[in-house]
This record gives C-alpha cells, sequence and structure tokens, in this order.
C-alpha cells in the first residue's frame, strides 16, 4: 500500500475516527494493515484522533518535531483533517491506498480528470464496496 510513498524512518500522521465501524477497543483492517506495513517499512506512525491534530502539527512550527511524509486518514475525515495540517502537506486516506494494491489505481487516477468537465445536470455513479456490512456511518450513505 506504501510502496513508493514511505522510506525508512518516514513519519506517518495516521488520523483514524472513533465511530461505529471502529468502537472502542478497536482498529478497521485499513488501519491495522497500515500499521503493520509501516513497521515493516522501519517507519515511525503516530496514531491521532482529529482533536489532537492540531497541537501535534504545531509544535513542527516551534521545530519540536519533523514534518510528517504522508497523512493518512479515514474517508469522512478529509475535510475536518484539512483544516488543521499545512496545504503543502501529503494527505490521502485508507481507501484510496487499499485502492492502490487491490486495483488499477492509473484507471481510477485517469478517471478524476473528467472532474472538472463535469456539468450541472450530469449523472455520476457513486460506488462504495466494502466487505462489512453496511451501516449508516459509512461513507457511501452519509
Amino acid at each position: 500500500m506504501l510502496e513508493g510513498l514511505v522510506r525508512e524512518n518516514d513519519q506517518v500522521v495516521l488520523v483514524c475516527s472513533t465511530d461505529s465501524e471502529a468502537p472502542e477497543g478497536r482498529l478497521i483492517l485499513p488501519q491495522v494493515q497500515v500499521i503493520r506495513e509501516i513497521l515493516d517499512r522501519r517507519a515511525i506512525s503516530v496514531v491521532l484522533q482529529v482533536t489532537q491534530l492540531a497541537s501535534w502539527f504545531n509544535k513542527i512550527k516551534t521545530g519540536e518535531r519533523e514534518r510528517p511524509v504522508l497523512v493518512i486518514t479515514d474517508s469522512q475525515l478529509f475535510g475536518s483533517v484539512e483544516q488543521h495540517i499545512p496545504q503543502e502537506q501529503p494527505l490521502t486516506g485508507f481507501s484510496i491506498l487499499l485502492s492502490r494494491t487491490k486495483g488499477d489505481f492509473g484507471v481510477c487516477l485517469e478517471g478524476t480528470k473528467t472532474i472538472d468537465r463535469l456539468r450541472d445536470g450530469d449523472h455520476i455513479l457513486l460506488l462504495e464496496s466494502c466487505s462489512h456490512h453496511s451501516t449508516c456511518d459509512d461513507i457511501g450513505r452519509v
């Protein structure tokens, strides 16, 4: 999932939500898989909640901490996370990383080029595929 993105000793910040899919005491499978890969790459994972993000990044400004090479979050948190990190900070999602390994990511990226050509009234299919039973909090239902 992190091939070409993370190297040994790089810091990666994971911003995880605590919702019905990951109640207290549990992480969801993509989070666990990313943490495992970070460990295998001998990199450093920092796992935070959105409420901790601003103070964590403020320590970069004071020189107490290095900037991470990547911030990874859940799809439903992109808007919140984006508000607390520098604009130039690379940000991605667990789902996007998973699609790099499970699908033809090049085709997905190519498809994003059509977004700028969309017009009012165009029809768009949004599709979420999960290995779990869907819930009301799933990004495809929000």
